[in-house]
């Protein structure tokens, strides 16, 4: 099979060195790197040009999009299995590839996603949260499994994450304009399909943000917009459920390390991501100026008629 990367790309600086020389000691190399850059202002695009594999392609900032972007580097690219990866992500072992791809010798397979591990200066509650939900299990999903699992059947991350091609057209490819969560979204197409969703805990990558309270609330405001704009796949399926699941594990964690200073942290930063999310779900009776104010994504407002999806 043939393979492909793409990583798009903002002022990645020695970031992108990092990560395009593990890809280059990969055990299994891909044919072509593929690198979407979004106007970057220092030297990322000339260190990018240095490696043999990789092509540059150049994306206006203001025409960024999850879904867009992708799906343009998706189009240019000539892999059978294409993998996404974010200029923040750094490939833990040297065999990420090959294990990834070895998933796809099942036909059925889909999507492979892999395992996101804190980076050691991360927050206890944020390493707390990668370690439920990037838990260190093999999980194979197919449709049957939806009613189980409620919106956690969809989880996905571009993070680290490839894809069969040809299973990716058949679907539609990623949802454009799209304010955030493309990958949960496809996720979804391909499991109502009967193909099948791997997450594979052994391609590592370390990865985590540390968000303020309010970006936590912006965040969970744009998956709540998501959620409300596709009710058709969502409707049925327990939404919240899993975030409950959640907040109990890392509150138990926290009590019993006795992390009593985190532990109201915690709190604070559910009440803001559950009101980002019961927000973003009302968005559209929301005025723009209130909207404009709750979204991380404000270029995505700018476009014509974004209100009508």
């Amino acid at each position: 099979m043939v393979t492909s990367i793409i990583i798009p790309t903002l002022n990645a600086g020695d970031r992108i060195v990092r990560l395009l020389q593990s890809i280059m000691d990969q055990t299994v190399v891909p044919d072509e790197i593929l690198i979407l850059d979004s106007e970057s202002t220092d030297d990322t695009v000339e260190k990018c040009c240095r490696y043999e594999k990789v092509k540059v392609y150049h994306i206006k900032r203001s025409e960024f999009d999850h879904g867009g972007t992708r799906d343009y580097g998706m189009s240019k690219s000539k892999g059978d299995i294409v993998f996404y990866l974010t200029d923040d992500a750094v490939i833990m072992e040297n065999d990420y590839i090959e294990s990834m791809l070895n998933y796809f010798e099942d036909e059925d397979v889909a999507l492979v996603t892999g395992r996101q591990v804190a980076r050691p200066e991360a927050t206890e509650i944020e390493r707390l949260t990668r370690e439920y939900n990037y838990p260190d299990k093999l999980l194979i999903r197919t449709k049957k499994d939806i009613s189980k699992l409620g919106i956690k059947a969809f989880f996905a991350s571009d993070v680290c994450s490839a894809y069969r091609k040809s299973f990716y057209y058949a679907v539609g490819g990623f949802e454009s304009p799209i304010l955030i969560s493309e990958d949960m979204l496809i996720a979804a197409q391909f499991l109502f399909a009967n193909m099948k969703i791997v997450y594979a805990p052994e391609a590592k990558v370390i990865h985590s943000h540390s968000y303020t309270l309010k970006q936590q609330f912006s965040r969970n405001f744009d998956i709540g917009v998501v959620l409300a704009q596709h009710e058709d796949i969502f409707e049925g399926i327990p939404v919240q459920s899993e975030g409950i699941r959640m907040v109990r594990w890392v509150m138990r964690e926290l009590l019993r390390h006795f992390r009593f200073i985190s532990m109201v942290h915690y709190i604070f930063e559910c009440a803001a991501k559950l009101l980002g999310n019961k927000m973003g779900m009302n968005y559209d009776n929301l005025s723009m100026k209130t909207v404009m104010a709750c979204t991380m994504n404000k270029k995505f407002w700018e476009k014509d008629d974004i209100r009508c999806l």
